[in-house]
């Protein structure tokens, strides 16, 4: 039988049909990835996935392994659940894109662990947009996730948008006393809203050919911005840090119609379960705290 590790990894990437997101998710490279995937294939006899230029797709042998897996993973978590031996302490399992976890959520839980030591918190954690799945977190924060009806969906960070520049830049183009002048620069922009620049300077001109720098995920474009490459629009109060410590400077007010909320999901079912209640008040009262910081 193959190893157990390589049907938890052909699970992530079938749910994703993305080798990079599953990668992310296990904190392996994605060749890595591959090689778990295709060790699984040959282990078995069968073709999982179908493989297509720039996307993957489960062959029909791949779908019902997909459920079996599942199951089986389910029961087995249920299993080792009624062997644990009672304990003081009970565990949150919290899932976040990197972008939110590494510009806020990181900074500040220390916090939160310090005031609920019978707390034990585990991260889930992807680059990307992923489906909330219950046999990984017990809540997650979500960027304007789609409402189903097991699931609970509260907003609970509002955000604005703002250009930001590196201090470089600002003072090469003198964006301080001439703001619009940032759209001279190299526009950093995302795959996933590669329309968003042109909205933010809208009505100052024909930006149809201009240059862009594209990037598949927020955080990268953020450190992108930092080393001077262009500017880039980001979410405020999650880039409130750099702003601060004038890593980043800010360009003129903040927009906050081309930005959405963040939410709390989590099942209807964990309503009641005391960490996920002492920590969604806590995440509550740490976004008004960054909210009245400008």
């Amino acid at each position: 039988m193959p190893p157990l590790n390589s049907f938890r990894t052909f699970m992530l990437v079938a749910r994703s049909l993305s080798v990079k997101d599953a990668a992310d998710q296990l904190f392996l490279s994605p060749s890595a990835v591959s090689r778990q995937i295709q060790g699984l294939e040959q282990a078995l006899g069968k073709q999982l996935f179908i493989r297509g230029n720039r996307s993957i797709t489960l062959t029909e042998e791949g779908e019902g392994l997909l459920q079996g897996v599942e199951q089986a993973f389910s029961i087995l978590e249920s299993s080792l659940k009624a062997l644990e031996p009672s304990r003081k302490t009970m565990t949150l399992r919290v899932g976040a894109q990197q972008y939110f976890s590494n510009n806020w959520l990181f900074s500040k839980i220390s916090g939160f662990l310090a005031d609920n030591p019978g707390i034990e918190i585990e991260f889930e954690s992807s680059q990307t947009y992923q489906p909330f799945d219950e046999t990984l977190m017990d809540i997650c924060i979500r960027f304007a996730p789609s409402q189903e009806d097991a699931l609970v969906c509260e907003p609970f960070f509002p955000q604005q948008a703002v250009l930001l520049a590196a201090p470089s830049l600002v003072e090469r183009f003198d964006l301080q006393e001439n703001a619009n002048r940032a759209s001279e620069c190299e526009w950093l922009t995302l795959r996933s809203q590669p329309d968003l620049m042109q909205r933010w300077f809208e009505g100052q001109g024909d930006f149809s050919n201009h240059r862009c720098i594209q990037f598949d995920d927020a955080q990268a474009a953020l450190m992108a911005a930092k080393e001077g490459m262009g500017v880039v629009l980001a979410a405020w109060p999650l880039v409130n840090e750099l702003i601060a410590s004038k890593q980043l400077v800010q360009l003129g007010p903040a927009n906050p119609s081309l930005s959405s909320d963040y939410y709390l999901v989590h099942p209807k079912s964990l309503a009641d379960y005391p960490p996920l209640v002492l920590f969604k008040e806590w995440l509550k009262v740490q976004a008004l705290l960054s909210a009245t910081k400008q």
